[in-house]
């Protein structure tokens, strides 16, 4: 399904984006719903879609010894499949934990876009990287929780 530019103006990674480059992202956005347990993709997976999250949870598994642990559950607002923006495999494995309403965008046009407009280009990755450093310095914060070095 289609989505309006002003859906995507309110979201974090479009907030850099003028109204021109949100009419053009939305121009390869399609809104998605999926039910709970829905995998968008698997860890290794080659490089797909990007999605937003509209409303729902997405859980980001990884595999380690010898099964999968949840890494990240993300929610309303957040980026899922980054990796997909470094032509890279996928990272973790995506499930739908709580029904959830996404806009997917494939990487291969977010990205023709990101080169035709550099402007665009530099707002769209300037956002995914600062989704991916917060997710870091979440990730520091848990490993001194886990091993009781905070505060």
């Amino acid at each position: 399904m289609p989505i309006p530019p002003t859906v995507l103006a309110e979201l974090s990674f479009a907030k850099r984006l003028s109204p021109d480059a949100c009419a053009a992202l939305a121009e390869i956005a399609e809104m998605e719903t999926f039910p709970a347990g829905a995998v968008l993709f698997r860890e290794g997976d080659l490089p797909g879609g990007v999605y937003l999250v509209l409303d729902g949870r997405v859980t980001l598994t990884m595999r380690a010894g010898g099964g999968e642990s949840a890494v990240l559950s993300l929610g309303t607002d957040e980026l899922v499949g980054w990796s997909s923006l470094l032509h890279r495999t996928r990272v973790a494995t995506a499930t739908v934990s709580r029904a959830a309403q996404l806009v997917r965008i494939p990487a291969s046009a977010l990205l023709e876009l990101c080169e035709r407009d550099p402007r665009v280009g530099y707002a769209i990755m300037a956002q995914a990287f600062e989704d991916v450093s917060d997710r870091l310095v979440d990730t520091r914060m848990q490993l001194l929780d886990l091993y009781g070095r905070r505060g």
